[in-house]
């Protein structure tokens, strides 16, 4: 079986490894294997990873639980314990 870093960053330049693992860094699995983003803030809680298929139901979740305050309100109480590229942007 080939090691899977090997994979990852195969035909990788140094720069593009070393950014690699600094991103790679801030994820962890807990003792439950659920993955978590640390914080970007030193006091922030870890935020719990949301898979693809489960971000459009948190989302409508939250956006009818706030009593349909908008985007930016939904983004920001979901943002506070979970985590998916592109929820920050």
């Amino acid at each position: 079986m080939k090691d899977p870093e090997s994979t990852v960053l195969e035909g990788k330049s140094k720069s593009e490894v070393a950014q690699f693992k600094r991103k790679a860094l801030r994820f962890y699995l807990s003792k439950d294997d659920k993955l978590y983003r640390q914080s970007e803030t030193e006091d922030g809680p870890p935020r719990l990873y949301v898979s693809k298929d489960r971000r459009m139901y948190m989302l409508h979740s939250a956006h009818d639980h706030l009593g349909h305050k908008g985007v930016f309100a939904t983004k920001e109480l979901i943002g506070r314990r979970f985590w998916w590229p592109d929820l920050d942007g």
